[in-house]
Order: structure tokens, then C-alpha cells, then sequence
């Protein structure tokens, strides 16, 4: 992203939003992280509902992508 101001140009610095994964499948998890670690901070990744509550609630991200029917809590 770049901001332009007269006369000269500055550039803002953009940090990319946080993302949690939530899904019980670990090897789609990691093949996930992989593909989106490019334009998001994957800050964690989770196997159940109870540790996405949890995990969401300590790190607070952006964005959360889970898979709707999760063990321990749906």
C-alpha cells in the first residue's frame, strides 16, 4: 500500500491480519498454513472446538477459519 502525500511519497508499512485454523484434520491444517502463510500471520492452528474458543479468546486474531463440525465442541 502506498500513501501519497505532496510532494513526496511515503510508504506505509502493512501487517498482514491474524489468522487461527481450526480443523481436525492435522494434515490439512499444515497444507493450509502453507498456502495462506503468504498474505495472513497464522498465529495458531487447532484440532477442537474447546481449543479454538480457548486459543481465540488468549490471542484475539483478525480472522478465524474452522471447519463447522469440530470434535468437543461444534
Amino acid at each position: 500500500m502506498v500513501c501519497w502525500s505532496s510532494p513526496e511519497v511515503t510508504m506505509v508499512h502493512v501487517v498482514p491480519p491474524s489468522l487461527v485454523i481450526a480443523d481436525a484434520h492435522r494434515l490439512f491444517v499444515a497444507g493450509l498454513s502453507k498456502l495462506l502463510a503468504c498474505k495472513f500471520r497464522i498465529i495458531g492452528t487447532v484440532c477442537d472446538g474447546r481449543s479454538l474458543v480457548e486459543t481465540a479468546q488468549r490471542l484475539a486474531p483478525d480472522l478465524i477459519l474452522t471447519e463447522v463440525a469440530l470434535p468437543l465442541m461444534n
